[in-house]
């Protein structure tokens, strides 16, 4: 399919970790967790499916975002990745992947890509070949005294497919590389400890591009740079962003620059040092835990929550001003996510508004953008 514009829809909630007393919000059989979260998610698309404001045509490609650490359950992580890819043969519906996959499988999704936030889940123990870089020989500082392997990824699905084969040809994985100080967080019933990612680290652009399945689209080695229906994606979770990874990944000869810049965060906002995309580019960052948020009455005009933002590239070369460099796009609207705030309080905690919203507390909801152009494909060197 080929599309000439974007509409972006935020799926925005809290996502970062409760307080009085600070802990992760959960239920405590994960499985459990997992449908719960799952069945959120899935009001949230068809609220945003509903909408009489996204545009329906063809040659528009609707971009469903949500924060990063949507998937973490009560521990902070999951304990076992069959709680992400299921058990047993084919699609397992009770999995992360297989339960969002029922829910955007049928054809009215298919001008739809989804962004399903992040996943966080202990991958096991470090074995002894994690600890050293292959490229110096030597062992990575960073894993010093760290037990645990987490992934924190951000699962990328294209909608509208018949078959499980279809489906993976339309899914990419983007693993987060940087472990930030708020990505696993001491609390109340968190009992995973000397954790960290697996190192991936390598920044030129070949490295990151994601592996692609034989149909041209998808890919699962956790690379930021992705093709999908002939646009190039970048996508950085959080603290990869303020890391500047696309950034880094500087495009040689022949290779395609970033036309849409992803970034699922919490805690984050777009950083001008960290734009990939040149000029026309889009830049989305939809954050659940806004750097400002506040949870008492002082300091109201700078409190968030959570927030999102977009804005295009206007400038000729690298961006270094705001107002003269970025074009900000702001919501057309913004729409209710979730009809029962008491479901949601079951798996995420609901910070107090304090007056900010004139509500009670901030409560997930869906901004819903105006339709944007897609820049035309940029190559490297031509």
């Amino acid at each position: 399919m080929s599309y000439s514009k974007a509409q972006f829809i935020a799926y925005r909630l809290y996502t970062g970790q409760g307080h009085d007393p600070d802990r992760y919000i959960g239920l405590g059989n994960e499985a459990d967790d997992v449908r719960q979260r799952v069945k959120l998610m899935t009001e949230a698309v068809n609220a945003a499916g509903a909408c009489a404001l996204v545009d329906r045509s063809p040659d528009v490609l609707k971009i469903f975002i949500a924060p990063e650490f949507y998937f973490r359950g009560l521990q902070g992580a999951y304990t076992d990745l069959k709680y992400v890819n299921g058990e047993g043969a084919g699609r397992d519906a009770q999995s992360i992947v297989g339960g969002l996959a029922n829910a955007v499988q049928d054809a009215r999704w298919k001008d739809w890509l989804f962004v399903f936030g992040t996943s966080m889940v202990v991958a096991g123990p470090f074995l002894p070949q994690d600890y050293i870089d292959p490229k110096t020989g030597k062992p990575y500082a960073n894993l010093a005294g760290k037990k645990t392997a987490l992934l924190n990824f951000a699962l990328v699905q294209k909608g509208g497919f018949a078959s499980e084969d279809e489906r993976t040809s339309k899914a990419v994985a983007v693993t987060k590389d940087f472990l930030s100080g708020v990505d696993l967080e001491s609390g109340q019933g968190v009992v995973i400890k000397d954790a960290d990612y697996f190192p991936r680290r390598l920044g030129s652009y070949a490295s990151e591009v994601n592996t692609p399945s034989q149909s041209g689209g998808g890919g699962s080695n956790g690379g930021a740079i992705f093709k999908m229906d002939d646009i190039t994606f970048g996508l950085e979770v959080c603290a990869d962003h303020g890391m500047a990874r696309l950034r880094k990944a500087t495009p040689q000869a022949g290779d395609s620059f970033v036309q849409i810049q992803l970034i699922p965060s919490c805690g984050m906002v777009m950083t001008l040092s960290s734009v990939a995309a040149p000029k026309g580019g889009l830049v989305c960052n939809v954050d659940g835990a806004s750097p400002q948020l506040a949870t008492t009455p002082q300091g109201r005009e700078n409190r968030d929550g959570f927030h999102s933002e977009l804005y295009s590239v206007v400038s000729d070369g690298r961006p270094s001003d705001l107002s003269r460099d970025m074009k900000e796009i702001t919501p057309l609207t913004t729409i209710r996510a979730n009809a029962d705030l008491a479901e949601v309080q079951k798996v995420f905690w609901l910070p107090p508004d304090n007056d900010a919203r004139n509500l009670a507390l901030w409560s997930p909801d869906l901004a819903i953008y105006t339709v944007v152009d897609i820049p035309a494909p940029k190559v490297a060197g031509a």
